[in-house]
Order: structure tokens, then sequence, then C-alpha cells
């Protein structure tokens, strides 16, 4: 969804150029008049706080919303930065240990040490080999050695992160003055701690501790959780990607559970506890609240010089000519049809629906680039009215910010598919374990075994289950909608089939 800028750009020049007879430019600062915008739910989202100009504080509002409710003692944003050493990517943060009220540990206290080919100062050195070896499946420190001490380092502030999971709310304060500039430093390194935790647990496998594998598998399900808390839609992304690699690393521990096990009664329980990953529409009305900073900073008269192709000179026109409220309305209406799909129960509806809005987006956006395509339709512009040219920034602010839908809605359904995957492979183990053999189908497992909790969503498509002499299979089709065979045969060529589920090797 990006619309051709530069050509709007060649509409805002003719327009300073030979168009300065229909409005008159003033060159005073605008910053100290009242805002244009109406601060109301359809507009701003929130309503407060407001600075002395009448503008909505979006960062701090944002802040507030996030944070209602948190505590130092109920907040897993306090041990979780103290398990990392308040330091991601490179940086101290500062800013996150003073409004946490923590304080910065030393370079050599023991917080989590990332393990990479190439390490910066604080990391442990971990040949590509074994960093990748270790999250395919069991194996021993004889094989990895480095890989074991890189595990046996981090003790300490995995046990942190164990505590710091169990929390139930999460609040990071994140440092900037505008929503598209904030800094998530942090939220990368929940994925390395994530690999930590799941090499460990498949190094607990291979010593036969299934116990302490399934403990780091929890916690790695509860860090994905957390993740998923955060108030961006790239923290929700990130969480439901540490829910992937949880889920197959409990394939994994399902696959080589030995008849002495783990009561797997209780495992499951856990993980039902848990619940499934926060939804990725909560985020919606966040990744609004750009759009209300957006106009908020350009209608002041500032410029945007970063973003492609909305150059100073457009900049002008919008906070001259344009009705924001108009603006805010039009495209928040868009944010909010989103989340209304995203609410959808059933899985097939909800994806009808979401390739509507797709093609209605597409739709709005080649008709705004169509009024710009040649000289005699950007000559018809410099005649459009108000009305008619807030609703193409409106068009072009949503084109700027507006997530991809679909990719969101894909996202969401692996993550319901996985849980669902998840929960029939107990099933089925409990059943072999009960039995000595598999399931012959799915039909032979109890109703609770195939069925979900209560309130919880299944998988888009239907299951494809089989058994064999070799292997026992449970997948579903992937994005494409075909049936690719199941999931790939080797964890080293991810892309070799769409489809999603698991395989158990019985020879």
């Amino acid at each position: 969804m990006v619309l051709r800028y530069s050509v709007l750009t060649a509409l805002v020049g003719l327009l300073l150029l030979g168009g300065l007879g229909f409005t008159r430019f003033e060159t005073g600062s605008m910053q100290d008049r009242q805002s244009p915008i109406e601060v109301s739910k359809e507009t701003t989202v929130y309503t407060e706080p407001l600075d002395e100009n009448g503008y909505l504080l979006v960062v701090e509002a944002l802040r507030r919303h996030s944070s209602e409710g948190v505590t130092r003692e109920n907040n897993a944003a306090v041990l979780w930065l103290e398990a990392i050493g308040f330091r991601a990517e490179g940086t101290v943060l500062d800013y996150q240990a003073e409004q946490l009220g923590s304080e910065i540990p030393p370079d050599d206290a023991s917080f989590f040490r990332h393990g990479t080919p190439q390490p910066g100062p604080l990391d442990v050195f971990l040949p590509l080999e074994q960093l990748e070896r270790v999250n395919q499946g069991p194996w021993g420190a004889d094989e990895c050695p480095e890989a074991a001490e890189w595990i046996e380092e981090n003790e300490a502030a995995l046990a942190l992160v164990a505590e710091a999971v169990k929390r139930p709310r999460f609040y990071v304060p994140r440092e900037g003055d505008h929503s598209w500039s904030l800094l998530l430093p942090d939220v990368q390194s929940s994925r390395s701690v994530a690999r930590c935790l799941i090499a460990r647990a498949y190094l607990r496998m291979e010593q036969s501790d299934y116990e302490g594998a399934w403990d780091d598998i929890l916690t790695t399900y509860r860090l994905g959780r957390m993740s998923a808390k955060g108030a961006f839609l790239i923290e929700s992304l990130v969480g439901v990607a540490i829910d992937s690699m949880a889920q197959q690393a409990t394939s994994k521990w399902l696959e080589t559970l030995p008849v002495m096990a783990p009561d797997l009664e209780k495992c499951l329980a856990e993980y039902d506890a848990l619940g499934p990953i926060p939804r990725l529409a909560d985020k919606v009305q966040n990744e609004r609240l750009m759009l209300v900073d957006l106009a908020n900073f350009v209608s002041q008269g500032n410029t945007l010089e970063d973003w492609p192709g909305l150059g100073a000179q457009m900049m002008v026109l919008f906070r001259r000519r344009i009705d924001w409220n108009l603006v805010l309305r039009e495209a928040g209406g868009r944010y909010d049809r989103m989340g209304e799909i995203f609410a959808v129960q059933d899985p097939e509806r909800r994806r009808e629906l979401m390739a509507e809005f797709e093609e209605e987006l597409r739709e709005s956006n080649d008709a705004v680039q169509a009024k710009y395509e040649n000289a005699g339709g950007i000559a018809l512009q410099l005649f459009s009215g108000r009305e008619e040219a807030s609703k193409d920034v409106a068009v072009i602010f949503t084109g700027l910010i507006m997530p991809a839908s679909a990719a969101i809605l894909h996202a969401e359904d692996r993550s319901d598919t996985a849980r669902q995957m998840t929960r029939l492979a107990f099933a089925i183990k409990a059943y072999q374990l009960e039995h000595g053999e598999f399931p012959a189908s799915l039909d032979d497992l109890s109703d609770a075994g195939r069925s979900m909790p209560e309130g919880e969503r299944s998988g888009v498509y239907p299951l494809t289950y089989r058994v064999n002499d070799e292997e026992v299979v449970l997948y579903q089709f992937g994005r494409n909608g075909e049936d690719d065979g199941g999931p790939p045969n080797d964890a080293a060529m991810p892309d070799a089939s769409d489809d999603q589920g698991w395989r158990w090797r019985l020879r």
C-alpha cells in the first residue's frame, strides 16, 4: 500500500509556484496557535493530557494508558530489564532504569549475555553452527561445548527471567518525543533469551531431565506472552515468534518423552492456564495513535523530512488546506474496521472480511494515485475542495502507517493453529502412553483432547493426521491454502513446505 508520493509532491510544487493566488501562506510560527484538532474518542482516541494549546500529548497518553494499574511489584519489566542488565542493542537503558526506580548493574554483574558468532564486549562467542544446532533438538555438551558454557554463564539471568514472566503486568517506559520514534531496544533481547531457554530445554532432554526441560519450555511460553503484553504491535509479533519456538520444543519434548514421563495431565493444565497469546488486534488503537501524533505534528507547521516523499512543501499544503478532524475520522475509521474484523470468531469469515477490506484499501489508494498520474490530473486537483483533499490525506496517512492487516491476521491464525496443534499433540502422546500405540485417527481421541478450551479459537484449515511405521504427522495447510504434504522433513529447510504442524519419527 505505497503511494507514489513523489507525484503528490509535484502537485504541491505546482500549488506553490502557480497557485499562490488560491491560498495565502503566512510565514509566522504556528506552534503557539490553538489546536485545530477536536479532542474526542473518534479523532484522538484519548482525550487527555493536553498541552497548553489543546493538542493531545500522544506519547504521554500512551504511557498513562499502558501503565495504568502497574506497580513495581506486579510489573514483569522490572525483573526482565534487570535480567538483561538494562542493556540492549549496545545501549544502556538509563531512561528505563530511572523511570522504574532501578539501578544499572556494572559490566561484570550476572546479567544475560547474548551468544553470537560476532560478540560485542559483553557478549559470549558462540559458533554459528552451534547456535543453530542447539535450537533444533536434543543435544549434548560434548557436541556443542561453547553453547553449554553459554547456558551455564546465563543460569542466574535465566532464573530471574523465570521469576519475571510470572508477573501479571508488563510495562516498559519508552523513551522518545513522538510515537513513531519511541525506542524499543529490549524487544529483540527477548528472542535471544528465548533461544537460550529452548537450548537448555533440549540439553535437559538429552540428559533425560524432562521435568526441567518442561520448566524451560513453560518459561519460554510465558516470555512470549510477556512480550505480547507490550503496547506495540512489534512486541506482539515478537511474542508470537517466541511462542512458535516454544511450540516446536513442546512437540520435540513429547516426541522423545519416555514411558516414565512427567504427569502429562498436569503439564497440559499448566499450558492451558497460560491462555492464548494476547490478541494482536488489541494493539490497533495504540498504532492508530501514530496518526494522531502525525496530524498534531504537521498541523503545527513541522515537516517530516525523513518520511519518503513527504517534503516540506507537502507539509505546507497539509497544514493550510486540510480538515484534520476529517482526516482522523476517515483514517481512524479504517483502524476501527480492522479491529472489528480481528474480533470475528469464525476464521473463514474473518479471512473473507479481511480480503474485502484490503481490496477496498487498494481501490482507495489507486483512486488517489490516478488523480496525479498526468499533468491534466494534477491541474484539476488545483481546484479540489478542502474535503476532497482531506480525504486524500487520510488515504496517504493510512498507507504510510497502517500495518499490513492481512499479515497480522495471518500471524494470529498461525498462533491459534499452533495452540490447537500443541493440545492435540498432548492428547496423541497420552493415548500412545496409555495404549502402547498411536491413535489410528483423531476420532480415537477423547472429546476433551480434540476440542479447544472454551472461548479459544481453532485453526483456519482442516486437520490432516496420518500414522504409519515410520512417522506420525499432524498438520494444517499454510497461508497458500494448499496441501504441501506436511511440515518440512528437514529443520534446516523450513521453507520446503508452507504447511504448519509437526512430525514425529518412529524409526
